[in-house]
């Protein structure tokens, strides 16, 4: 339990939010979120972000390209802190079922709050 001058704590895990290069992309979540740090809490956006094995890199430029960070560790729009979530993601996931990609996204969670 927190005390009233404690910030409650918010992980958001989403693959809606502006970006550096989208910055008024999901501009609904994002105020939402704004509000919620208004009030008080430390909200923190989590972008998942797959990256894929190097041995599969010739044949595919865009998983190069999303392997790359799409947020920079200083990127805080409206004073809420955003931050890739990366997981491992060995087949595309139109080749994979749909809840594989889920635990993936899961997993690097739970990693990332230890």
């Amino acid at each position: 339990m927190t005390s009233d001058r404690e910030p409650r704590r918010l992980w958001v895990v989403t693959e809606c939010y502006p970006t550096p290069d989208s910055p008024n992309q999901c501009a609904f979540a994002h105020r939402q979120l704004v509000e919620l740090g208004r009030l008080r809490w430390d909200v923190r956006v989590l972008l998942p972000n797959g990256w894929f094995p190097p041995v599969f890199w010739r044949l595919a430029p865009a998983w190069r390209a999303a392997r790359r960070r799409r947020v920079p560790s200083s990127w805080r729009p409206d004073g809420v802190t955003v931050s890739d979530l990366f997981h491992q993601n060995r087949v595309p996931s139109r080749l994979s079922r749909p809840l594989d990609g889920a635990e993936r996204v899961g997993n690097a969670l739970a990693a990332a709050l230890v």
